[in-house]
């Protein structure tokens, strides 16, 4: 993958990034509805920035986006190919640097629905990565695009 990025001044520049254009950039799925959200703010969403500052956690408090990559893509052990994120942010909080990968779902689903055997080696690898403990996965939090 190139280190070089070439910004985007319209949702519409989103597109080329995909890894199949023609079927995932459609009106009301997540590639489309993340581009258009995130483009017209140039900024976190505000029912981002609403959630993150809700959240207790003083690294949130004053998050400022710094950088916002879409279509990045990260190898992950165990996987057929790199997963490809919607967007991943560079953001700083507190004086720090944070690294925020979002995965947006509209109508699809994240894939892992079928895949048994993927799912469990992905969510160890991340788990054993991110030294999580399972019962970090009961942790869920959904985020509504306005």
């Amino acid at each position: 993958m190139s280190k070089f990025f070439i910004p985007a001044n319209s949702p519409e520049d989103w597109k080329q990034l995909l890894a199949d254009p023609d079927k995932q950039w459609e009106t009301g799925y997540s590639a489309k509805s993340l581009a258009y959200c995130w483009q017209k703010t140039n900024d976190f969403p505000r029912s981002i920035k609403r959630v993150l500052g809700d959240s207790g956690i003083h690294l949130f408090q004053d998050i400022e986006l710094l950088l916002a990559f879409p279509e990045w893509k990260v190898p992950l052990s165990g996987g057929r190919r790199a997963s490809q994120n919607d967007i991943f942010v560079l953001a700083k909080g507190s004086n720090q640097l944070i690294s925020i990968m979002v995965e947006g779902k509209v109508r699809e689903s994240f894939g892992l629905e079928t895949d048994t055997q993927y799912r469990g080696t992905l969510l160890f690898y991340l788990l054993r990565l991110l030294n999580l403990s399972r019962a970090f996965l009961s942790l869920r939090s959904c985020i509504r695009l306005s």
